[in-house]
């Protein structure tokens, strides 16, 4: 899901997207879209950008669409399928195909350009300054220059990396299916450590200031040194826990596909809390204006507010 000011908006695989008030919950509209809708839509303003995948069809459709007026904007339909994580960065958006055609679209909803970097990627792409960083299928980390529009970089660093790239100052961390967890230096993609969680990992990892806590789809949570890459604790929880957790000053919050929500203490690892929903949870916690938004089966989102956080 994402919010900005007062929306909260979630979508479905059915094509659906659904906005709602952030204070009350009160859905403010449904819009039914041409097909499945894997990346979160952008809010930028009253106004959202998102890309749906045609059911039964070789291409998708990029919209720029206005919420206050209930209308769309701007079309473009494009080649392929995207599914990974959309980018906002100065005056444009961004998005990368599971094809690797990396597209640029300005704020009115138009496409300026498309490059095939002709490599196959199924994950969450970052972007810093004027650099798109991306991981492949095939275990690559790749730097793209979206002034220049060219490859960088593109480096072997492991096996296929399905959860995506995190980027903390010079350095960047993801992992990949054979549960490795790579802390990298962005400027040449080169490794600084790496650290073997012994089970795929799917969800982005999250960092404070000293350490990095990655999760894999055995149920396995660790925390590292983000400096060595040393391991702080571990704790193993029942479920494979797949959505990104959520790092709030003193707790870890994870959901998990058990129904359960975790609260771990960054410090030590131990569990403070575990609550039982009613569904498996699959995406991501979102923190805004001291309320924390899930998500969980059958299209339930429920907020929580924090009153006090240790």
């Amino acid at each position: 899901m994402t919010i900005s000011d007062k929306y909260v908006v979630t979508h479905d695989l059915s094509g659906y997207i659904y906005y709602n008030d952030f204070d009350s919950g009160t859905e403010l509209g449904v819009l039914k879209t041409s097909g499945s809708i894997y990346s979160v839509p952008i809010i930028y303003k009253s106004r959202m950008f998102y890309i749906s995948n045609d059911f039964e069809e070789k291409y998708s459709t990029a919209n720029y669409y206005d919420l206050k007026d209930g209308k769309t904007l701007a079309q473009v339909r494009l080649n392929g399928s995207f599914t990974n994580q959309l980018l906002i960065n100065g005056d444009a958006f961004f998005a990368v195909s599971d094809n690797g055609v990396i597209c640029k679209f300005n704020f009115a909803g138009l496409n300026e350009w498309l490059y095939e970097s002709k490599m196959k990627v199924l994950s969450t792409p970052a972007m810093f300054k004027n650099n798109i960083y991306f991981a492949t299928v095939n275990g690559e980390i790749a730097s793209f220059d979206v002034i220049k529009k060219e490859i960088v970089y593109k480096k072997k660093i492991g096996k296929g990396i399905f959860s995506g790239i995190v980027i903390d100052g010079l350095y960047a961390y993801t992992g990949d299916v054979d549960g490795v967890l790579y802390c990298l230096n962005l400027k040449d993609g080169s490794v600084k450590w790496k650290a073997d969680t012994e089970s795929k990992i799917m969800s982005l990892p999250v960092h404070d200031e000293k350490y990095l806590y990655a999760t894999n789809v055995s149920g396995l949570i660790s925390c590292y040194e983000k400096d060595q890459g040393r391991l702080k604790w571990h704790i193993k929880v029942s479920g494979a826990p797949i959505a990104t957790p959520l790092l709030v000053n003193n707790f870890l919050i994870l959901p998990n596909m058990n129904s359960h929500l975790y609260l771990i203490n960054k410090s030590d690892g131990s569990i403070q809390k575990d609550i039982k929903f009613a569904g498996r949870m699959k995406l991501s916690p979102v923190l805004y204006n001291n309320l924390i938004i899930f998500g969980f089966d059958k299209g339930y989102i429920q907020a929580f507010e924090i009153t006090e956080v240790k």
